[in-house]
């Protein structure tokens, strides 16, 4: 009976003490409120004893933001970038998950409400909807301002042929406005209306089109263990109004695109447009070289702007001025000797050898016909032997297994300074052994490029 009458009083207890947390909760615990003139976002985090830095209360109050920057409608406007790239999925992808990220990033002026019992922690936000609006109208306002000024300073600048100039003005103009991608961005200026989001790409496309690198040497020939004498010179040039305007100050970067090597390079155009670099150490030898001068970006731009996402997009690096030199190295005097045997036969024309040869010579060598004028000698070794005939139900399919060695041996003192290859590359393929032959000899003119190559770039020759 005293059992009973125990447990009986602290069920009605626990039932009061429940009844009255359930009264003192607001109402908007018990009940999402709804107000057509705020967002509203509410979130609820289970409480820890573990918890000493009240992480849960940070839990409740980003899932209240979540859920209050999810009840505000993004448009994406005609006149934006994003209608601009609109044929590219690439920044169409990238961009407009930050169109919807950036509305919980520059939320500000929110109320905040909280309620707490001993499990649980709320938290509720709300937003004038006509107050967020207006600042983000000003936030919008303030950056066509500031891309303005970068705008008009780019367009005053080509007017004078000062290229480097514009570039960067064009682009702080394009970072100005990079927060409002999907945003109406055209602006009404003492000019007239301008549209950024067009604006900007057709003049950059156009001062594109009119820059010009013309290599005043593209082609030089070299010693390996000489400094290079001549130096790889080009001139920037710029068409205005039919005018060929010479460019400086503009930064230039020289660099192999084939081979390696140590680049002593001026850092801006000269007063006439023209600008130089030398090679002070070849360290490739490869017997054909090249050097890629194009416009350097990185010296334009701010380094905190070099990592923008938009910087690929309005300055693709395949549209800035460029122009290549080929550097021909003149390389050693070799003979080549070549063996090849396609299954059991001696083949006398080297039908296949001739094309790793081929290789050798754009790359190392020059070959003489004449064995005694050479001061290497190169032997190429091939062989390739059928494998099985693989039989299934409508079909056979061929195999042919290759190998290949190659040697280089000193003509002075008869030393072999070289010596690698490799066996067992297979050719497989249906109807004969002639298509598995084929796809043999590609294989290994794959293999030869991608591990004997650059091994014998390693040699002292």
């Amino acid at each position: 009976m005293y059992r009973f009458l125990l447990s009986a009083i602290i069920f009605i207890f626990s039932l009061n003490t429940f009844t009255a947390e359930s009264q003192r909760r607001p109402s908007w615990v018990r009940q999402r409120p709804s107000d057509a003139d705020f967002y509203i976002g509410i979130g609820m985090a289970p409480k820890s004893r573990d918890d000493q830095n009240m992480q849960y209360a940070r839990d409740a109050r980003n899932q209240a933001l979540e859920e209050l920057s999810s009840e505000i409608k993004v448009t994406i406007s005609a006149n934006s970038m994003l209608r601009q790239f609109e044929n590219n999925f690439q920044f169409q992808q990238q961009f407009e998950s930050k169109v919807y990220t950036s509305v919980q990033q520059t939320l500000e002026g929110y109320e905040v409400h909280t309620w707490e019992n001993r499990r649980e922690y709320w938290v509720m936000v709300r937003l004038n909807k006509n107050v967020y609006a207006q600042r983000r109208q000003q936030r919008l306002d303030m950056a066509k301002m500031l891309a303005s000024s970068y705008f008009f300073d780019a367009r005053d600048a080509v007017a004078v042929g000062d290229v480097s100039r514009a570039l960067t003005s064009y682009f702080r103009a394009v970072t100005a406005l990079q927060d409002h991608v999907g945003e109406d961005l055209t602006h009404r200026t003492a000019s007239g209306a301008v549209n950024y989001a067009t604006d900007i790409m057709s003049d950059l496309r156009r001062l594109y089109r009119n820059i010009s690198f013309t290599p005043i040497n593209n082609h030089l020939r070299v010693e390996f263990s000489r400094q290079m004498q001549e130096p790889l010179a080009l001139k920037a040039e710029y068409f205005s109004n039919g005018e060929i305007l010479p460019v400086a100050n503009l930064p230039v970067k020289f660099e192999f695109s084939h081979g390696e090597g140590v680049l002593n390079s001026q850092n801006v155009t000269s007063n006439n447009g023209e600008i130089q670099s030398t090679i002070s150490r070849l360290v490739s030898r490869r017997k054909m070289q090249e050097v890629t001068a194009c416009l350097d970006l990185a010296t334009i731009i701010r380094d905190e702007d070099l990592e923008s996402p938009l910087l690929p997009y309005f300055f693709p690096s395949e549209d800035l001025p460029c122009t290549r030199f080929t550097i021909e190295l003149n390389k050693s005097t070799a003979f080549c000797r070549i063996e090849e045997n396609i299954f059991g036969n001696i083949d006398p024309v080297h039908s296949f050898g001739n094309l790793i040869r081929a290789d050798l010579n754009e790359n190392f060598f020059n070959f003489s016909m004449d064995s005694a004028d050479a001061e290497y000698i190169v032997n190429l070794s091939l062989n390739f032997r059928k494998g099985d005939e693989r039989v299934g139900t409508g079909y056979t399919v061929f195999l042919v297994y290759a190998d290949l060695h190659i040697s280089v041996v000193s003509v002075n003192n008869g030393t072999k300074i070289f010596s690698d290859g490799f066996m067992e590359v297979r050719g497989m393929r249906p109807g004969s052994y002639q298509h598995a032959l084929n796809e043999a000899r590609e294989n290994v003119l794959n293999r030869f490029r991608r591990e004997i190559l650059p091994k014998l770039d390693e040699v002292d020759m």
